[in-house]
């Protein structure tokens, strides 16, 4: 299942406004949104699992961030253009934020993923000492 962390409104409010991208079709900036989202979501694991069932903004900026990025070497950059430039940092420090996340080192805002709220950690092994061992010292007895 595929999970997308922002909407096509989303996407022209802070992704790229719509004059940027004429041509693009709705089916296609779904896409755009859904892989960005796929990208972040496999950075921020193991720590946090997707699907989630609720995120705030910072997530839903980041998959703007991605998208954008993606629909602009879909046609090809300028790295002298200032925008783009922008827009490839804006990307990058994205993916950083969700790799932040993956580690541990940064929290973000009202996520909540699929993981269980309790410890996680490795089974616990407990046994017992076996009948007339080490009784006289020696092994069984």
């Amino acid at each position: 299942m595929s999970q997308q962390f922002a909407t096509e409104a989303d996407f022209d409010d802070l992704g790229l406004p719509p004059e940027a991208t004429v041509g693009l079709t709705s089916p296609r900036k779904v896409k755009f949104l859904k892989r960005a989202s796929a990208m972040l979501a496999g950075r921020m694991a193991p720590k946090k699992v997707a699907p989630f069932t609720s995120w705030g903004d910072d997530l839903n900026g980041y998959t703007c961030d991605v998208a954008a990025w993606l629909v602009l070497m879909r046609d090809g950059t300028n790295p002298k253009n200032e925008t783009e430039a922008a827009r490839y940092n804006a990307y990058v420090a994205a993916l950083a934020w969700a790799e932040s996340v993956g580690k541990g080192e940064i929290e973000p805002i009202d996520l909540v993923d699929a993981t269980p709220n309790d410890d996680e950690g490795a089974p616990m092994v407990s046994s017992c000492t076996p009948d007339g061992w080490l009784d006289d010292g020696g092994g069984f007895s």
